[in-house]
């Protein structure tokens, strides 16, 4: 079994078998992945909702990979097994006018920032604290 790392940089937006791999590994090895919250690096810690204007759409969900599996053929059934998954050390949460569930009900954006870094609660609110799944 071998370990490799995924560059940070080694990512796409869309679901296409058609990308090239951007790592060829042997069943059975580890490989360590990190991507940027789902803007890819376009909202900031801190930025204010303005930042919405100007959003590249084609730049969401950032995912990494391709991985390729050699040996695998079309129709074979991959298991993959997430070793450890950790958050930024910050998230966001935000509305954009006329997009959502609600689009109609509000016409401002709103940006809200979380600091993740105790890693088990996110303040809400000052009386009120998100937990982690466990």
């Amino acid at each position: 079994m071998a370990e490799y790392t995924l560059a940070k940089h080694k990512i796409h937006h869309t679901w296409d078998n058609t990308h090239p791999p951007a790592i060829e590994i042997e069943s059975g090895d580890v490989v360590h992945c990190e991507t940027d919250e789902v803007t890819s690096g376009q909202v900031t810690p801190g930025c204010d909702a303005s930042v919405f204007a100007n959003l590249d759409f084609g730049r969401l969900y950032p995912l990494a990979g391709p991985i390729y599996v050699k040996g695998a053929e079309p129709g074979d059934v991959l298991e993959i097994e997430i070793l450890r998954m950790q958050t930024l050390d910050w998230g966001w949460a935000g509305i954009l006018p006329g997009l959502g569930l609600l689009a109609e009900d509000f016409g401002t954006p709103y940006i809200r920032h979380f600091d993740l870094t105790n890693g088990e609660t996110a303040p809400l609110r000052d009386d009120i604290r998100s937990r982690a799944p466990l």
